[in-house]
């Protein structure tokens, strides 16, 4: 199992390592690529759309141009015939929410405004991990010697045998809801300040009733995923 796909960020614990390939493309300053993408840093003339979210909104399984930002901007330019407008892709697999509200205000701190900011989060509210800064810190230490503990900790995260159920730890229901509410509190407050539109997207169970015999990357033994995670 691979795992120099994935690295070390603090205060995020943990962040897809900048790559090109034939799928999938990351950019240096934490974006997956969308067709016909932006420039970066944003031109303020243009209309941006930062769209943050877990495995979902990254897009895992398909091609960059098919994300759900890539599609988006597609759709936005033919509707509105604007080629200005510019979207994001901030999608990090296994990300909450709170983790994405840091990485927003990580932007605003250097003074990174997008006109409008788009959250699709849910599934991952309920899913326990370690994300404790300091065991991440060790996990991608390239250095470190705690092998064994190193790849027990990977196989729990990115086993790709493992059924939703296997390797997700439900927490209390009730406090997952409340502190995605929580989160788009602060969310909404901070873009009031900065004058940008929020926007939050519940987004349906990616594996609810899903036959994977229909998706060639689970069925061919998930080759893709060696590039992706």
């Amino acid at each position: 199992m691979k795992r120099s796909n994935l690295v070390y960020e603090p205060e995020l614990g943990f962040n897809h390592r900048p790559r090109k390939g034939k799928f999938v493309n990351i950019s240096k300053n934490g974006f997956r690529s969308v067709k016909n993408q932006g420039p970066f840093p944003i031109n303020n003339n243009y209309f941006n759309i930062f769209v943050f979210g877990f495995s979902t909104t990254f897009g895992v399984g398909v091609k960059d141009d098919e994300s759900i930002p890539s599609l988006l901007q597609d759709h936005l330019r033919d509707y509105f015939k604007r080629n200005d407008i510019c979207v994001y892709n901030f999608g990090r697999c296994y990300y909450k929410c709170s983790q994405s509200r840091i990485l927003f205000e990580k932007f605003i701190s250097k003074r990174i405004v997008p006109n409008m900011v788009i959250f699709l989060h849910g599934m991952g509210e309920v899913m326990e991990l370690p994300y404790d800064n300091y065991f991440m810190e060790k996990i991608f230490d390239d250095n470190s010697k705690n092998k064994k503990l190193v790849n027990s900790f990977l196989d729990l995260l990115l086993n790709r045998k493992m059924q939703i159920k296997q390797m997700t730890l439900f927490s209390d229901s009730q406090n997952a809801f409340e502190t995605w509410v929580a989160n788009m509190r602060m969310i909404s407050s901070i873009s009031k300040e900065f004058n940008i539109t929020p926007y939050f997207v519940i987004p349906p169970l990616p594996k609810y009733k899903f036959n994977s015999d229909y998706q060639l990357v689970y069925k061919n033994n998930l080759h893709y995923y060696s590039e992706v995670l």
